[in-house]
């Protein structure tokens, strides 16, 4: 089994590299290159086996609220259970001290609108909290020599900033629905993945991970400018060199060992979808650049709740459920590019309109049939196939997105001179919605749909 606790890599290390300096002071033989190279060699083989193991244990970090699914050919996480139950989706943002992680979180949550939460600000608030908390010394001394918080600590720690967020006013601007958590610094190591999944995902689904790189010369650097204003007691040369070590035996396995469970869920699932996603990001360039592959890379994480809300909203009008489809829809959402909606919009009562939607344009906007000889025109009756195709979505600016997709639906037409069936075509639509996240969630603001000719 891999090493546990909060030093278990950084000391296979160290003895590995004591091992060798003390066997080249007792011979300066040619035999040492070789044992050095082996116990080198034995070093890997441990790292390499302690990585397979976390991410076979880690299998279930997403939890049972998330799913792999499909939309047109789309692979996405279904994540709407999450919305359901009230879970939260978590995000962990990892890479070395100095990497860029607290700056990117800040741009995270103006632009997605998410709750950012750094284990180390909240290590740092209850340190702060002297004698008020017993565990301030504790982590006092694990931050200035640069080693791991136990585990329990940070959980705790966690669990009540996650829980404090969610009973926040969602008018709050980094409090909506459907919240997403930036999780900063954690897990940091074997230990802290363990417990995660251990007691976590019942409540909280881990559905990806960014891992900014950076080289340790530019970490140094921006930690050292940093520490002039910071009055941060680990922001110094010595404390910093602990970090990265700290971060390269521990917390780069905990990265590796996540991609582990992306490439086993792939595998399992036989397609491109997994519920954990991992998105290396080159954090050496200007906040400017690593912000545009930040922001790629969220998108994605992001795509997985608005196409979740896109296809519940279709199986609430397939089902003919005008409350869930109502839950769905912002209470001013514009149909087709009708310019007379916008001011229904405005004078009509918010339920009637979107009951009136519904009825008249979600379940049967297709041209009926026209009249007969007689003046009456049969009945129309739309049974909608669950048969999506050549999807296509987009995120716009974080909170707008926009997807797209030809569907396939049974048109039955019945009235007098149709036989006892009636009569039934089948027509291909292309339908477009657009989203918009707002205080309740992902919210369908826009739809229009037009007929796609034979």
């Amino acid at each position: 089994s891999g090493p546990k606790g909060g030093g278990g890599l950084g000391v296979s290390t160290e003895a590995a590299a004591e091992e060798s300096s003390s066997s080249a002071e007792e011979d300066a033989g040619p035999s040492d290159e070789s044992e050095s190279e082996s116990s080198s060699s034995d070093v890997d083989e441990e790292l390499e086996a302690a990585i397979a193991a976390a991410a076979v244990e880690n299998m279930s970090i997403s939890g049972p609220h998330v799913r792999p699914s499909t939309f047109g050919s789309l692979p996405y996480v279904d994540t709407s259970s999450l919305s359901t139950t009230g879970g939260h989706r978590v995000l962990f943002v990892l890479g070395g001290p100095g990497a860029g992680k607290g700056t990117q979180s800040e741009l995270m949550i103006e632009n997605y609108k998410c709750v950012h939460l750094s284990v180390g600000e909240l290590l740092r608030d209850e340190r702060a909290k002297g004698a008020e908390s017993p565990r301030g010394k504790l982590i006092e001394d694990c931050l200035v020599q640069g080693k791991i918080v136990p585990v329990g600590i940070s959980l705790e720690l966690l669990r009540d900033a996650m829980d404090d967020a969610s009973k926040s006013p969602a008018s709050d601007g980094n409090r909506y629905g459907a919240r997403l958590f930036l999780v900063d610094g954690f897990p940091r190591n074997f230990d802290n993945l363990r417990g995660w999944t251990d007691d976590m995902p019942r409540s909280a689904s881990a559905v990806g991970c960014l891992s900014y790189d950076c080289p340790d010369d530019v970490l140094e650097k921006r930690i050292l400018e940093r520490g002039r204003t910071s009055g941060r007691s680990d922001d110094n040369v010595e404390s910093a060199r602990k970090r990265f070590e700290t971060f390269r035996t521990q917390t780069a396995p905990v990265v590796r060992a996540l991609e582990g469970v992306e490439a086993s869920q792939k595998a399992e699932g036989g397609n491109e979808c997994s519920t954990v996603r991992v998105a290396h990001i080159n954090g050496k360039g200007t906040i400017e650049e690593v912000w545009d592959l930040t922001r790629e890379a969220v998108d994605g994480y992001v795509l997985n709740d608005v196409l979740s809300a896109n296809a519940a909203l279709m199986e609430a009008v397939n089902a003919g459920d005008a409350a869930a489809y109502a839950a769905l829809c912002d209470a001013g959402m514009l149909v087709d590019e009708d310019e007379e909606d916008e001011d229904a919009a405005e004078n009509e009562d918010e339920g009637g309109r979107i009951a009136r939607i519904f009825e008249e344009y979600e379940v049967a906007r297709l041209a009926p049939p026209e009249d007969d000889d007689e003046g009456s025109a049969p009945s129309v009756t739309v049974t909608q196939k669950h048969e999506v195709s050549n999807a296509e979505a987009s995120i716009q600016d974080g909170t707008k997105a926009v997807v797209s997709y030809d569907r396939t639906m049974l048109i039955t037409i019945q009235g007098e001179g149709e036989g006892e069936g009636g009569e039934t075509v089948e027509r291909t639509v292309r339908e477009t919605r657009v989203w918009s996240h707002g205080e309740g969630g992902w919210k369908c603001v826009h739809f229009y749909r037009t007929l796609i000719e034979e």
